[in-house]
């Protein structure tokens, strides 16, 4: 995929703001999704934070400018990194070979040799990126691949589809339908739906790439909230 003839000929009818605090910028407005047909928030969600950091990445929690509302979101590899806690995400990883123990064990060993997780609590084919988000520029890829392979050598042939599937299954933890308690601007299906707008040359890979990022980061290396620890 040649991602700059690609961005070329694709515009940019979102409705987006941001708020600048030096070189840092953050969605305050997210996307508008011509799919979907509406914003993640209603006007009046408490989500006026500002990161410290850039939309290409580099994102800190630094002490300015304080959140009255404070969004969530685990990277790439974080995902990656704990295929087991996507059960009931909708989504399938491939199977773990898991090398290391404890409560939340980091998966450094998949087998990509098969599509069948036999992990009982899979017991299913792993799920293949284009099947869920649609489009062909992983092929017969499955999101653990996607994942796995941004994460080894952050290419950015696959840099776009690591921090959708990131971002879909931040979405599974932290969306809620209360614009006002919601952790996740986007639902999964909202998701699905920004990826088809970028298939459908509606949405600019880099626009779609730099809010997921930013999405991504939000939870630092801070531990989910929802892990029993």
């Amino acid at each position: 995929m040649n991602s700059i003839d690609k961005n070329k000929k694709k515009s940019s009818n979102i409705d987006i703001t941001k708020r600048r605090f030096g070189k840092a910028a953050l969605l305050v407005t997210p996307v508008v999704s011509s799919l979907s047909g509406k914003s993640a928030f209603a006007s009046g969600a408490r989500n006026n934070c500002t990161v410290s950091g850039n939309l290409s990445g580099n994102l800190s929690h630094a002490d300015e400018d304080p959140c009255d509302f404070q969004y969530k979101g685990h990277t790439p590899g974080f995902w990656k990194n704990r295929p087991r806690e996507w059960a009931g995400t909708g989504l399938v990883p491939n199977y773990c070979d898991y090398t290391a123990s404890g409560i939340h064990p980091a998966c450094n060993k998949y087998d990509f040799t098969t599509t069948l997780n036999t992990d009982p609590l899979f017991n299913a084919e792993a799920s293949v990126f284009a099947d869920v988000f649609g489009g062909n520029d992983y092929g017969d890829s499955t999101c653990s691949e996607v994942l796995w392979f941004f994460v080894k050598d952050k290419s950015s042939t696959h840099a776009l589809g690591a921090h959708v599937v990131a971002a879909y299954l931040n979405a599974h933890f932290y969306y809620t339908s209360d614009p006002a308690t919601s952790n996740f601007p986007y639902s999964k299906e909202d998701i699905v739906a920004l990826y088809t707008d970028f298939v459908n040359n509606v949405l600019a890979e880099n626009v779609l790439k730099d809010v997921l990022v930013a999405l991504n980061e939000m939870s630092g290396n801070t531990d989910p909230a929802w892990w029993d620890l």
